[in-house]
Parts: structure tokens; sequence; C-alpha cells
């Protein structure tokens, strides 16, 4: 027996997307974009605005640009020694 997933089709509203930004945690490194969690809330209403259409067109498209499916990983050291591998 096959499990059907519901797909939600409508377009993101900006209340979604407000929320999210306001969720995002403060004072971790951004990613490849170099954009903070801080930068995306300080932009208050206008990068709202602007995000909600950028995710309205990625999904109308239904594409995921190349940019978005890269990562960083970054090695932050812990207390101790950093010449000592395992305090990374």
């Amino acid at each position: 027996m096959a499990n059907s997933l519901e797909v939600y089709e409508v377009n993101i509203n900006l209340e979604e997307v407000q929320c999210a930004v306001s969720t995002l945690m403060n004072n971790k490194p951004p990613g490849v974009n170099e954009i903070s969690a801080e930068m995306l809330k300080h932009g208050k209403k206008t990068v709202v605005e602007q995000l909600a259409e950028l995710f309205n067109m990625v999904w109308q498209d239904l594409e995921v640009p190349e940019d978005w499916k890269k990562g960083v990983i970054n090695k932050l050291p812990k207390k101790g020694s950093l010449k000592d591998c395992n305090n990374w």
C-alpha cells in the first residue's frame, strides 16, 4: 500500500516568510552567499517581500537554483589548544 504525500500548491505568502526569517538564529556564520540571519532580519518588510517573490518564482519554475544546493562547513575551535585536532 503506497502512502500519498499531499503537496501544498499555493504561493508562499509574506507571513510564512516573515515567520521563517524571524526564527533564524543570530550569531551563526552565513552561507555561501555571505548573508547572515541578522541582515535578513534587519531588512524587515522589504527583505520579506523580495524573498517571497523569489521563493514563489522558484516554486513555480519547479527548479532549485544551483547555488542553493551548495553548503559550507565552518570549523569552529573549542576551548583549549588549537594545535590539538580534538579541539575542533
